[in-house]
């Protein structure tokens, strides 16, 4: 009977919490975790719980600690209204209720609530509350941040009021638009230094811009670990908050018409040497690319900071005042540098979060701290001269940081460090995935007001057009995998799906920025759901889609999606037409033999039902095409809906096989390293390129009634 209790007390603690002890795989089986993994899962939340006999007295605990919170810490007025703010009280108040409205504006507003006793709602004693009170809000409020500060019979308490719109930005109208994707350090052109930069981006942008393209895609820009710590994943960066120093372009650099020791290295034979080796490298190597540019960059850092009276430095002190945080980041990568650990090594003092400049080489800060700058001023110029050109960059924001890194070691009271974030075993990955980096804390963030998370949107939203959401379940659910155990013994927990929404809605549209979510894979109705009512966009991968083998035709990409052919994550089209990409992944470990066996079994029965219906169609007259035939034609199919925006891969217009990224590998395959076949002027001057780019400019162009680019 006693241990009937505590089970039951162990699901009542897990669901207080947020645990989701239970779901549905993507054959619909479903999954319940053992005590001893909602057990280590709520230890990752930073709750005391010795095991399920100590279940009961958690729980106590923890409605104890809830039973103080007079007001939810966030609260949602949907288009500035909001019917009453609900508080939980042990008794009626006796006087009146005071209240302070603080409006993001820096406006005050008092409130004031008499007769509290006609606001009783429901009466409760399930949580030891007494009485709920709901004191009405009517005056409609602005879009933004506001703070309101209760005054109850002796008692204060304070909560976060989000005001927002029902539904992110959505353009009024317009194109059906088209672009290329790429990722950043796989361009190369005539004047790259072993890996793509914002130079090659914006050369990109114009030969896009040239064929009647409006967007260009690539992967997340953040900082990620080369020198330290070596990981080049783009989507396990150092920082959310911060731009990638490999990719600036040097050659553009003010700093360098004043700098005789620079120009003096880049003259010189090593130099040139180190810089043509680099550019006949088929991949990119981060080592040899990041010490030969950071060479100059030093350089210039030291000759800026030695002319500070100037108008650049006022730029750049105008670019501090905007990023007041920028000095502690440079301050927390020199340390790092200079230490070859990660900061859970460190002393106590810089584990904790403080550094002053004296624990730190000042060269290694003024070289963060110009870099910096110059990436955001390269950013800035690059993303205008883009909206000129009725351009919108599509950036990608990564759904978590690396644990070694900088946000995770800033804000570590609202991460859960004890625990990684993952995704459950599927088809492709029988034994789950272990991502590596911590999940954010369900309460702890909304105790915090969201404050990082508010900081990484803008941050990215400052300078896209489009906004890519890695993972965009990750608002709803996350998959916790708690130490020690493995991706196959994770564990689902809840967040505040609406909250998250209500700052992505405002902060898209402060911006005029559009949303898309990566909604791939095993997504709950609900996600979905939420997406089509806040306007998000979402994907749709065409390799995913089109060879289910069920010997229908294609289906049309929705009207509220981004439409590509692949992902990062996938091989390119002709390895995949040609199933080339499941023989690698068996090769390299992601597919057992019994699972490559069943998936190209599945691939074909999918390929010939599809080209049946080309050849019904009319797109083929034979029913043997090739790899890059078929690609044409699937990408004019594409192009012929009506999905909001479509993307082609450069990777596929090269030719290329092997892929980005396999995802489950690390040292078994090159990931982010391998760069396009053709460089940016190659691309510029192919004929066969440029004569397919237009064919979908005037596909897109008819679809919206517009008149094509000549």
């Amino acid at each position: 009977m006693a241990a009937r209790k505590d089970r039951i007390a162990l699901a009542a603690l897990a669901k207080a919490c947020g645990i989701q002890t239970a779901y549905r795989d993507m054959n619909g089986r479903t999954h319940r975790a053992t005590s001893e993994i909602v057990i280590s899962t709520i230890r990752a939340m930073g709750i005391e719980l010795k095991d399920t006999s100590d279940a009961i007295k958690a729980l106590e605990r923890l409605k104890n600690e809830r039973l103080k919170r007079i007001v939810e810490p966030v609260i949602i007025a949907w288009n500035g209204r909001r019917a009453g703010i609900s508080l939980s009280l042990s008794r009626v108040p006796l006087e009146d209720i005071k209240a302070e409205l603080r409006l993001e504006s820096g406006e005050t507003r008092r409130l004031e609530w008499k007769d509290i006793a006609r606001f009783a709602a429901i009466n409760s004693k399930d949580d030891g509350v007494i009485l709920n009170l709901r004191l009405p809000l009517k005056e409609p409020l602005p879009w933004g941040y506001h703070r309101l500060d209760l005054s109850i019979a002796g008692d204060s308490a304070s909560t976060l009021i989000i005001s927002a719109p029902p539904h992110v930005f959505t353009p009024a109208g317009g194109p059906k638009r088209w672009g290329l994707f790429c990722p950043l350090y796989a361009l190369h052109s005539g004047t790259s230094w072993g890996a793509g930069d914002v130079g090659d981006l914006e050369k990109l942008a114009e030969f896009n811009a040239s064929l009647g393209g409006s967007v260009i895609a690539t992967l997340p820009l953040l900082p990620v670990f080369l020198k330290e710590h070596f990981n080049p994943s783009p989507y396990s960066p150092v920082s959310r908050l911060y731009w990638n120093e490999l990719y600036i372009n040097v050659e553009t650099i003010p700093e360098l018409a004043d700098c005789p020791e620079a120009a003096a290295r880049l003259r010189s034979t090593e130099f040139k040497d180190e810089l043509e080796a680099l550019r006949a490298l088929e991949m990119v190597d981060y080592a040899r690319a990041s010490h030969l540019k950071r060479g100059i960059l030093e350089l210039l850092a030291e000759a800026f900071f030695q002319r500070q009276p100037s108008e650049r430095w006022k730029s750049f002190t105008d670019y501090l005042v905007s990023k007041p945080d920028l000095e502690r980041y440079c301050r927390f990568r020199a340390v790092s540098e200079e230490r070859k650990a990660p900061w859970r090594d460190w002393p106590e003092k810089l584990r904790n979060g403080y550094i002053v400049d004296s624990d730190c080489c000042p060269e290694l800060l003024r070289y963060y701290l110009y870099t910096q700058f110059i990436a955001h001023e390269q950013m800035a110029d690059t993303t205008a001269r883009a909206r000129e050109r009725g351009q919108a960059f599509y950036l990608d924001l990564s759904l978590g940081t690396h644990p070694d890194g900088y946000d995770v070691w800033r804000e570590q009271s609202v991460f859960a460090l004890g625990a990684s974030v993952g995704a459950p075993p599927d088809p492709a990955f029988s034994g789950g995935q272990n991502w590596g980096f911590p999940p954010l804390h369900p309460q702890r963030q909304r105790e915090s007001g969201y404050k990082y998370t508010i900081e990484v949107l803008r941050h990215h939203l400052r300078f896209a057009g489009i906004l890519r959401l890695d993972h965009i379940m990750g608002l709803h659910r996350l998959f916790w995998i708690p130490p020690g155990l493995k991706a196959t013994e994770g564990i689902y927990v809840r967040y505040e799906a609406k909250e998250l929404y209500a700052i992505l809605c405002l902060e898209a549209h402060r911006q005029r920025a559009v949303i898309v979510g990566e909604d791939l894979g095993l997504v709950p109705r609900e996600v979905r759901r939420a997406m089509r009512r806040r306007h998000i966009y979402r994907s749709y991968v065409a390799q995913y889609e089109m060879v289910t083998g069920d010997g229908g035709c294609p289906e049309a990409a929705p009207a509220d999606s981004v439409a590509t052919l692949n992902t990062h994550d996938m091989h390119p089209f002709a390895a995949f037409w040609d199933e080339e990409d499941i023989t690698e992944r068996q090769a390299v470990g992601v597919l057992m033999p019994e699972q490559a066996v069943a998936e190209k079994e599945q691939r074909q029965a999918g390929k010939t039902s599809l080209l049946r219906c080309l050849v019904t169609e009319g797109r083929f007259e034979e029913i043997n095409p090739t790899a890059e035939e078929v690609l044409r034609v699937i990408a004019e199919i594409l192009a012929e809906s009506t999905s909001e925006v479509m993307l082609v891969n450069l990777a596929d217009l090269t030719g290329e096989r092997r892929a980005q990224n396999i995802p489950g590998t690390y040292q078994e395959h090159a990931n982010w390293r391998r760069k396009i076949k053709l460089s940016l002027e190659e691309l510029e001057t192919t004929p066969e390129i440029q004569h397919f780019l237009k064919k979908i400019d005037q596909i897109r162009k008819k679809v919206s009634n517009v008149s094509p680019k000549d």
